[in-house]
């Protein structure tokens, strides 16, 4: 299904400055060529805004268990932002008949994972290691409940381009998507501790929280007490 999304850059009244330039942000779907760009955005800011090697030195895999099953089976659900043709940030959405695919792809992963850690691969990666069994044995414990029959999104900003509104600007993109496809339910799921309280902001656009869970997949690399948030909205 096309994606029916305004593309070209923001209106002059939307334009930022970055780095004393001025530049124009654009919005567009995603395209299976921009995969690389969005692996390396998941992998540069997976471990709560960080790089994810405190959490998993295995990028590849991090990036496949985390990306791969919108790529090869929600493509047109997506969205990216671009500055100077390079893209800085992405929105990857699914439809709500998504768990399925997610389940096959990141077994996949997870299969690969272990037959590295067989193999011996991450010897020196304990956090690795760390994270394959927060994989097999807490990752299904340590999901919040999601609703039912609904869309799903979330969404990523590379650091050098924060502060600037694109995960906003991505969020409404795919706000009038649903809206075009007559899917008037989603929710996503993001990470919130103390000093990060992203769920609070959220409420203003129309988020509600559906359900919280302490998550313990960063306990390895940080003292932090993390949730993992659902946080939901249905569309007028």
């Amino acid at each position: 299904m096309a994606s029916p999304l305004r593309e070209g850059p923001l209106p002059a009244t939307e334009a930022v400055k970055l780095q004393g330039r001025d530049c124009q942000y654009q919005f567009r779907p995603l395209r299976i060529s921009d995969a690389a760009a969005v692996r390396q955005i998941c992998c540069e800011t997976g471990f709560l805004g960080e790089p994810i090697e405190p959490l998993c030195g295995d990028r590849e895999l991090f990036a496949a268990l985390m990306v791969n099953p919108y790529l090869e089976y929600a493509l047109d659900w997506g969205l990216v932002a671009e500055r100077n043709g390079q893209v800085v940030a992405y929105l990857l959405g699914a439809p709500p008949d998504f768990d399925a695919s997610v389940f096959r792809v990141a077994a996949q992963a997870t299969l690969k994972m272990l037959g590295r850690a067989a193999a011996g691969s991450y010897r020196e990666q304990p956090q690795t290691l760390h994270f394959l069994n927060w994989l097999l044995f807490r990752s299904y414990r340590e999901r919040p409940l999601r609703p039912a029959h609904a869309a799903h999104m979330h969404f990523n900003v590379r650091s050098p381009e924060r502060g600037h509104f694109l995960g906003l600007h991505l969020w409404q993109q795919f706000e009038a998507l649903l809206r075009a496809r007559s899917v008037l339910h989603y929710y996503g799921e993001l990470f919130s501790w103390p000093g990060h309280r992203p769920e609070r902001p959220y409420r203003r656009y129309g988020l509600q929280v559906f359900d919280r869970v302490p998550s313990s997949l960063f306990d390895y690399a940080s003292d932090l007490e993390v949730e993992n948030i659902c946080v939901y909205k249905r569309l007028d």
